[in-house]
């Protein structure tokens, strides 16, 4: 793992390669630094560690101190033990498709104001090479600050966006930050020594002092906006309420969690999209279909109808998954067979609070599980291949699988709806082909990141 701390490989990267060189193993130990650790191959003694075995593997390997940096502490995809239950407990609420279809029309407008900045664009002749996470990140911005506060994110006013410039101070392009991230990762008990932490001061302070004016604001007017932040602060029996210190980390967790992830995976979609022009006038077409029965509009339920768009979605996140590995931790002391196979060698002593690695990356292009599968082929995920036991671990899966997965879908489908709906997408000469990861950077994002052309439907012949 000493490759991550010097920044020439990613953690991601690290693990695929670690996966690809043991064909034989269901399983390969290593050292992260001085800890004796594990990296999982086999998908059913994987799906074991998630789901059947969970109990023995309930706890994530990331840790930061609350007191250095109170959001991410308190983020449900850091928090262990009871403490985890009780919060997912809590904020699974938000993600049921009856509340996401409440705030469907919040996000729907901030899918017409993208549409309406890129027109703009469009009338200055600017539409040439857009950074497309630049643009993602704006919409989910947006999107975000329009279903946590019921405000407006103004991210495509660049004279007003400054919360996405404050959302944006969590990942920027420093070495020194990058370090600290993979600190984080890696190293996660030097944390709070060091004092790493993702969500910056200022942005916290921003958080609490919306979540406190708005919640203010609320009370004085008996308004109810139906919004997560309304969500969060209701009720539940036998559950303690939440603080002033967890309502405050966990809208910001909406923007940690809801902003970066949708933005690569948009940002990687527009990518495959511009590539693969067959794959882009199908999906096209779809979309044409299902307007032009709908009055030209969207909501939630034509969106969920777009098939051949969830197809592209899961086979751009089979591809480029956002997180690369997942990381757990051994709660228990456990033997499991050896890594040659049952009676083909000594049983293997798993000591409590081991780390245990999951590659993402590496199993999900694997041609064990995936014919081809550096291509991009979306019909791998038509209705007719659902059936097919193969891994597809982008959101987790079992107990701790994203919370948000519904809401990362419904995002990146209505930006991508949208955008296909109303431009052609090509690539533009400034992305460096072919794609190669970002050593530096936590995530599985493109070095150089990736460039389209956004150009109005009937502007090309």
């Amino acid at each position: 793992m000493g490759e991550s701390l010097t920044g020439s490989k990613s953690l991601g990267q690290i693990c695929a390669e670690i996966y690809n060189a043991f064909p034989n193993h269901t399983y390969v130990g290593f050292y992260k630094s001085r800890t004796p650790g594990i990296v999982v191959r086999d998908y059913e003694l994987i799906k074991d560690i998630l789901i059947k075995d969970f109990k023995k593997f309930h706890d994530n390997d990331f840790y930061i101190d609350e007191k250095v940096d109170l959001i991410m502490g308190k983020n449900v995809f850091t928090l262990r033990g009871e403490q985890w239950k009780q919060t997912k407990s809590q904020l699974s609420r938000c993600f049921t498709s009856k509340k996401l279809k409440t705030m469907f029309p919040l996000m729907d407008e901030v899918g017409k104001a993208m549409i309406t900045y890129l027109n703009n664009r469009q009338e200055n002749n600017q539409l040439d090479g857009f950074d497309a996470k630049e643009l993602a990140s704006a919409f989910a911005v947006d999107l975000i600050a329009s279903c946590t506060f019921g405000v407006a994110g103004h991210s495509f006013d660049s004279k007003k966006g400054e919360l996405k410039k404050m959302v944006g101070e969590m990942f920027p392009q420093s070495t020194i930050i990058a370090l600290k991230h993979v600190i984080f990762f890696v190293l996660p008990s030097l944390s709070s020594f060091i004092e790493v932490r993702v969500f910056p001061e200022k942005l916290t302070r921003y958080v609490r002092n919306m979540v406190t004016k708005t919640i203010r604001y609320r009370e004085l007017n008996s308004i109810v906006y139906g919004d997560f932040l309304d969500i969060i602060r209701e009720p539940i029996k036998d559950s303690r309420p939440f603080t002033e210190d967890d309502l405050t980390a966990h809208a910001g967790g909406f923007f940690g969690d809801g902003v970066e992830t949708t933005s690569i995976a948009t940002s990687y979609i527009l990518y495959e999209l511009a590539v693969h022009t067959d794959v882009q006038e199908t999906l096209r077409q779809q979309i044409d279909d299902i307007l032009s029965k709908h009055e030209n509009k969207f909501d939630y339920d034509n969106i969920l109808e777009l098939e051949y768009l969830d197809n592209v979605l899961q086979e751009t996140l089979r591809l480029h998954p956002p997180f690369p590995y997942m990381a757990k931790i051994c709660t228990e002391t456990i033997q499991w067979p050896s890594p040659l196979g049952l009676g083909k060698g000594p049983n293997v002593t798993l000591t409590k609070n081991m780390p245990i690695f999951i590659p993402v990356y590496g199993i999900q292009r694997d041609q064990k599980f995936y014919s081809d599968p550096n291509q991009f082929r979306p019909e791998r995920f038509s209705t007719e291949n659902k059936g097919i036991n193969r891994p597809f671990l982008s959101f987790g899966s079992g107990p701790r699988r994203c919370l948000g997965e519904r809401l990362g879908h419904i995002q990146v489908k209505i930006a991508i709806a949208y955008i296909v709906a109303n431009f052609k997408i090509t690539l533009n000469k400034k992305t460096i082909l072919p794609l190669k990861i970002d050593p530096k950077y936590f995530l599985m994002a493109p070095k150089g990141g990736i460039h389209v052309n956004i150009v109005k439907r009937d502007e090309i012949k």
